[in-house]
């Protein structure tokens, strides 16, 4: 069953939010690869990088959101 658009949109404007937490370079990054769906090759040519150092970045801010989201998921669950 598909879960109601008012609570895909709070999750979606919940997410956004943590990752405006986020330092401006992971920021950009993981919006560069999850938003707009570039390869690491062309964000590390972008950001003069290498594409590990792109895949490091990118693997932080995942762990920063999920620890963020959890966090706060605590919070109003109490």
């Amino acid at each position: 069953m598909a879960e109601p658009v008012k609570e895909v949109d709070a999750r979606y404007e919940r997410i956004v939010r943590l990752l405006n937490k986020l330092p401006t370079l992971q920021q950009t990054i993981f919006r560069l690869r999850h938003i707009e769906g570039m390869e690491y090759a062309d964000i590390a040519e972008i950001t003069g990088t290498t594409p590990e150092s792109v895949r490091q970045t990118v693997s932080r801010a995942r762990r920063t959101i999920l620890k963020l989201y959890h966090s706060t998921s605590c919070k109003t669950n109490k």
